[in-house]
């Protein structure tokens, strides 16, 4: 999937639902969306972030002018360990 992020030849949607990510592989994912042109919509329901893991998610949004659909449904904020 990063792969595919930097080469700008992902589908118009991913979606991540339901999957851990962590907040590393989240920041990673952040850095690849950030700079892609070809993903329009990023759905992140059921995650359970962090405060630093949604200012991650707004820096890469704010970065990348393409997306045009993220969707929150469900999230959680999990207060760290």
């Amino acid at each position: 999937m990063n792969n595919r992020l930097e080469e700008n030849n992902t589908p118009q949607d991913y979606t991540l639902s339901g999957l851990k990510l962590g907040s590393v592989n989240l920041r990673l994912l952040g850095g690849y969306v950030a700079n892609n042109t070809s993903l329009l919509g990023l759905h992140l329901s059921r995650k359970e972030l962090l405060d630093v893991d949604a200012k991650e998610i707004a820096l890469m949004l704010n970065k990348n002018k393409n997306s045009r659909n993220l969707n929150w449904k469900v999230i959680c904020l999990a207060l760290p360990e």
